[in-house]
């Protein structure tokens, strides 16, 4: 869980307690695919190298925070393991470079989180085409009341909240909205609008939920994979007079297929949570 804010020129960091942490600076290089795919579902997929190591790192989304994934290995060779948790996503095309961004950073560990102010540049080759500075809380042991506790600090010492950057670092280098958000029905809307966007919701949850389910950490991600493919086979079903029929019944076989392969595995979170 992380909160990120603003700072103008000459931002001071406020006396928090704890203990300074160690400058860094690292180089990390992006991959997605040529049309943004992972960025577009809030997964980022980069490879970081720092004094000469190299580490892949792989963050999914989780409601309003994030699974971070860390795995050491050459930049030429994303590991196999994370590729397999993007499957859903990725659909047999490769990750490419898609930016590459310079991280001078320093700051300080006190009450369970660690508080850094990043100086970054974008890199294309070793040019410097833009540059920002971000003021990051990431909680490590702390809970919400010690993440609001550090951003009232941090707002009376000058720095403000901007609800249109906390997008991730990439976003910001590539001019990238956040990612996508859930899609709302709109009251009144005529039914073949309101049936599309209502798939087109549970599509994108579908896909946001998939990785967290391969990769078998939280149940719920399952569970809320499961919720999507039986919510998209009912309104399948209770659309399919504005639809194609072969269409509809091809898709709602497909989505009966996961559905099963899927209720295992939930029956035994249930079983074993009572």
């Amino acid at each position: 869980r992380e909160l990120k804010l603003e700072t103008g020129e000459g931002f001071v960091l406020p006396e928090l307690g704890g203990a300074p942490l160690p400058a860094r600076t690292f180089v990390s290089t992006y991959h997605d695919t040529p049309d943004l795919v992972l960025a577009r579902h809030g997964v980022t997929f980069r490879h970081r190298v720092e004094d000469g190591a190299g580490v892949w790192q792989l963050k999914l989304p989780k409601g309003v925070a994030r699974i971070e994934l860390e795995q050491a290995g050459p930049p030429a060779r994303p590991p196999s393991e994370m590729l397999a948790l993007l499957v859903g996503l990725l659909r047999g095309r490769s990750v490419v470079p898609v930016a590459r961004l310079r991280t001078r950073r320093e700051g300080v560990r006190a009450r369970g989180a660690e508080i850094t102010q990043d100086s970054v540049a974008v890199l294309v080759g070793q040019r410097v085409t833009r540059r920002f500075h971000e003021l990051e809380v990431e909680l490590l042991e702390g809970d919400e009341q010690t993440l609001r506790r550090l951003e009232k600090e941090l707002r009376r010492a000058g720095a403000h909240l901007a609800d249109h950057d906390q997008r991730p670092k990439l976003y910001r280098a590539l001019d990238l909205a956040a990612p996508n958000e859930p899609v709302v029905v709109p009251s009144g809307a005529l039914p073949a609008v309101a049936l599309g966007l209502a798939l087109r919701e549970q599509r994108r949850r579908l896909l946001v939920h998939d990785p967290g389910t391969r990769l078998g950490s939280d149940p719920e991600e399952l569970h809320q994979l499961r919720v999507s493919t039986r919510r998209l086979r009912a309104f399948l079903r209770a659309g399919r007079v504005l639809l194609d029929h072969e269409w509809v019944e091809a898709l709602r076989a497909e989505l009966g297929w996961l559905g099963r392969e899927l209720g295992p595995a939930r029956d035994l979170d249930v079983l074993v949570d009572r």
